[in-house]
């Protein structure tokens, strides 16, 4: 159990990170779809079934597509593929298809975004360190038809399918600016309104 709470723990902190990263970009960002169940995770109930849903959901009117889930997947280190020789990245085959089914379910495509926060590993002692780090994200319907290999129960893709668009430095940043906003506008919002004073009459 400890394990998990450390993986869960870790998970989470990824989950603001790519929070603050959407934010920053302009999205509405619902969230904590799972605060009430945290080990069984968010799901999405259907009149007679049940679905593994992704952690977030992110709205930008204007943007095309204007709504849409994220999947956030945080992991230390890219696992070497000796056979293409790729570094790759991969999540759970059980749900990735319930992640498939999601958007068949609801219409709105599902954004993988991959966290990797370590170059090196002692795992693959004959791997090219370092390894790319940094957030990398591409959209559920491209990856399903980019799959590098599977082994077991789960699916990877190299790292040259998907797009890196932020450091992990640069993240830490903008959650830093971001808590720091929300702090002041929670302190604005706490501060009790002073009643404006009138013009004070003399009656006597």
């Amino acid at each position: 159990m400890k394990d998990f709470r450390a993986q869960l723990a870790a998970g989470l902190k990824g989950e603001d990170l790519v929070k603050a990263w959407l934010r920053h970009d302009g999205h509405l960002v619902v969230s904590d779809f799972g605060a009430m169940k945290p080990y069984l995770g968010p799901r999405v109930y259907g009149p007679s079934d049940m679905i593994i849903q992704p952690d977030l959901l992110a709205i930008k009117e204007e943007d095309t597509p204007p709504k849409f889930w994220v999947e956030v997947k945080s992991k230390s280190v890219f696992s070497w593929h000796r056979i293409t020789a790729k570094w790759t990245t991969g999540v759970d085959v059980s749900k990735y298809d319930q992640y498939l089914e999601i958007i068949n379910q609801t219409g709105w495509d599902v954004l993988i975004v991959f966290l990797h926060f370590d170059e090196r590993s002692a795992r693959y002692g004959d791997a090219p360190w370092p390894c790319p780090t940094g957030l990398f994200w591409q959209w559920l319907d491209k990856l399903e038809t980019q799959e590098n290999h599977r082994w077991g129960n789960m699916v990877y893709w190299a790292h040259d399918t998907l797009n890196k668009d932020a450091s992990i430095e640069g993240l830490i940043r903008i959650k830093q600016e971001q808590d720091e906003e929300d702090r002041a506008a929670l302190i604005t919002e706490r501060t009790p309104v002073q009643p404006e004073v009138g013009p004070q009459l003399d009656l006597w």
